[in-house]
């Protein structure tokens, strides 16, 4: 989220959550994944999947942490079926 406030403001940030809910709640992957955050951050505009790669760490660029994107405490209590 820091990255896309960085990139485009809060509008970049807000359009940024809807892939990142999607991916969690319609599609029931792993967020803290690099590559779903990616794939969010690819759907959104905001940065290619390669471009994330190298800013997070991924391809050999800086070191960022897996929640790069997303600095919430992850939810461990999610109902079932959602």
């Amino acid at each position: 989220m820091a990255k896309a406030y960085e990139i485009g403001g809060p509008s970049a940030q807000s359009a940024l959550m809807t892939p990142i809910f999607r991916a969690y709640y319609e599609e029931d992957l792993d967020i803290c994944d690099p590559e779903v955050l990616a794939d969010a951050a690819e759907q959104a505009s905001i940065m290619s999947r390669a471009e994330v790669s190298v800013s997070c760490g991924f391809d050999g660029g800086p070191q960022r942490s897996s929640n790069f994107f997303y600095r919430s405490a992850p939810v461990t209590n999610r109902p079932q079926g959602l």
